[in-house]
């Protein structure tokens, strides 16, 4: 439990939210087992409006892509409340829930709330 606090306090410090050409692109840095971490989640729509988002992992991350997605795993399980889903080992998938989740941060709720009104067809200014 102490683990998830510091972890907690090292997000928040670093998660910044922004819409860019139709998609939601929430960065955030931390330092996980010792090492930095700084990644960008990108939620996009389907042509049926459905949220997906999704992270990459880095084969050159310090102890390769089996270490980077440990570390993308525990970020993703303090921001979005689940570990995402992977997918071919080189990504982790995410859904509109966990991005309901992840709008507990008052970085990201903001943009978050405009973006997902904008794929309601609500016209956001």
């Amino acid at each position: 439990m102490e683990a998830k606090r510091r972890l907690e306090a090292l997000v928040e410090e670093g998660v910044e939210a922004r819409i860019e050409d139709g998609r939601l692109r929430i960065r955030v840095e931390a330092v996980v087992d010792g090492v930095a971490v700084e990644r960008e989640y990108t939620f996009t729509r389907d042509k049926d409006s459905t949220t997906y988002g999704r992270v990459s992992t880095q084969a050159d991350a310090p102890g390769g892509r089996e270490e980077d997605i440990k570390r993308l795993k525990a970020l993703a399980t303090v921001i979005f409340g689940e570990t995402g889903t992977p997918i071919g080992g080189r990504e982790l998938l995410y859904t509109k829930r966990h991005l309901e989740h992840a709008m507990k941060y008052s970085e990201v709720k903001e943009a978050a709330e405009r973006w997902l009104r904008e794929g309601e067809g609500g016209h956001v200014t």
